[in-house]
């Protein structure tokens, strides 16, 4: 964090990720990276469709956070705000999209 309208120093981050193509049911997870990866999902991956949730997640020390996916997908995270003393909207912004382009 620290960019893409995100101040470092912020509470929390509103993202959304999306998972395309997965090549099995499974699960992924958003989380700061030092606290190490929950038991717990941002969302599931029933089946290849694409699938989406969006969720708030507090980044660590280093304004890192982590996602894991539990089986191959293509991922596709946007940050759309963030939380310090009240949330924040931004323009929503790409982290990552692992899709091939041309779509």
């Amino acid at each position: 964090l620290g960019s893409f309208g995100v101040p470092a120093d912020a509470a929390g981050t509103v993202v959304n990720v999306t998972t395309a193509l997965a090549q099995a049911p499974g699960y992924a997870s958003v989380y700061p990276c030092a606290a190490g990866r929950p038991d717990s999902s941002q969302g599931n991956m029933p089946d290849p469709r694409a699938a989406s949730n969006t969720g708030i997640v507090a980044p660590d020390a280093n304004a890192e956070i982590c996602v894991f996916v539990s089986s191959p997908t293509h991922l596709v995270v946007d940050v759309t705000g963030w939380i310090g003393a009240a949330f924040e909207g931004v323009a929503p912004t790409r982290l990552l999209d692992t899709r091939l382009r041309p779509w």
